[in-house]
């Protein structure tokens, strides 16, 4: 039986240090969100443009949403999709794509959520230091399509 040299032992370490890592990630991950097409239902959409001023500004968002994405994802039914993209023509410019059953799932329970009181004061505070300007609009599913 032939032995590895030094060098093809390291890489098959790294190597199944970077695949072991991976299949651990996969374990972790959340499970899959339910489908939320609704037959005859059509949702209440929040779409969120953020352009921040620096890279940094963008990470210290995306540390504020990440554990806002997971509370919605657990305590808010009617939220049937709360995700955030970034721009592939400008790395500073992020869109937040809020997906709801009704209008009032958003007004009465979403923004009512400990949450939601705990992410948006973070949020302004970066907007006043003028980090970060945010726009947005809501629209009405007309129920062409699928998303």
């Amino acid at each position: 039986m032939a032995s590895l040299t030094a060098r093809e032992l390291v890489l098959c370490t790294l190597l199944g240090g970077v695949l072991l890592n991976w299949t651990v990630g996969q374990l972790m991950r959340a499970p899959e969100a339910p489908a939320t097409r609704r037959l005859g239902q059509r949702a209440w959409l929040l779409v969120v443009r953020l352009q921040f001023k620096s890279k940094a500004d963008v990470a210290a968002f995306l540390a504020i949403f990440a554990p806002m994405a997971d509370a919605v994802s657990s305590h808010e039914p009617d939220t049937w999709g709360y995700t955030v993209s970034r721009s592939d023509q400008d790395s500073l410019a992020l869109m937040i794509f809020e997906r709801y059953a009704t209008k009032d799932a958003y007004l009465s329970v979403h923004k009512a959520m400990k949450h939601f009181m705990k992410f948006r004061p973070k949020l302004q505070a970066m907007q006043d230091a003028k980090q970060v300007e945010v726009t947005g609009e809501s629209f009405t599913e007309l129920g062409v399509g699928f998303m």
